[in-house]
């Protein structure tokens, strides 16, 4: 025991996973329903793992579009830019836009 939630043992953290998982409902339902009743060391990154990888929760996730924000066009190359990173196909990239191209 931890507390007054059960601690799972490795060999049945997945069966624990999936029943949690059952009705399709968001990480941070998921994470609640766990809290309240199991526990064993990155249940909450697990459960993540889990709901982020399950097809059918893949299917229904839709991305919310945000509305585009203008910017002001700067008077000369790099004089601002911008960067991000992302992930493709398991390799890191950095992206950096220069806001006058």
């Amino acid at each position: 025991m931890k507390g007054n939630r059960l601690f799972i043992p490795v060999s049945m953290r997945l069966g624990v996973l999936e029943r949690i998982h059952e009705a399709h409902q968001s990480i941070a339902k998921c994470r609640d329903r766990a809290r309240t009743s199991v526990w064993w060391p990155g249940l909450s990154r697990k459960l993540e793992e889990v709901v982020k990888k399950f097809p059918t929760c893949i299917k229904r996730h839709v991305n919310k579009a945000e509305p585009a924000i203008p910017s002001e066009l700067p008077d000369r190359t790099w004089q601002k830019v911008a960067a991000d990173s992302f992930e493709l196909k398991d390799q890191q990239y950095l992206l950096v836009i220069d806001y006058f191209s």
